[in-house]
């Protein structure tokens, strides 16, 4: 009776580490896939700062190209102003032949 108890002892302890193993076994491949979905969330947020960072260029790019627009139609609205005027006697004497 005692070898009796002593091996469902024995078979109920090798069947608690058989399942230890396997819950061990899980937690490492459960890690594992953290450990990857992490380090794809990390590339994931290196791309989210390069592309803000390029529109953050681009937008730069664009308020420079604006502001030398406007620029350069201030210049032709004040170029064509002076033209007016100084072709208004011009056109005076054009009259009077």
């Amino acid at each position: 009776a005692a070898l009796n108890e002593i091996d469902s002892a024995s078979s109920a302890i090798a069947a608690s580490v058989e399942e230890q193993g396997a819950a061990t076994g899980e937690i490492a491949r459960s890690a594992g896939q953290a450990a990857r979905g992490a380090d794809e969330m990390n590339r994931n947020v290196v791309t989210v700062e390069e592309l803000a960072s390029k529109a953050s260029q681009s937008v730069e790019t664009l308020e420079a190209t604006s502001q030398a627009f406007r620029n350069n139609a201030k210049d032709l609205v004040a170029a064509i102003e002076t033209f007016l005027d100084d072709g208004a006697p011009l056109k005076d004497l054009a009259k009077a032949a």
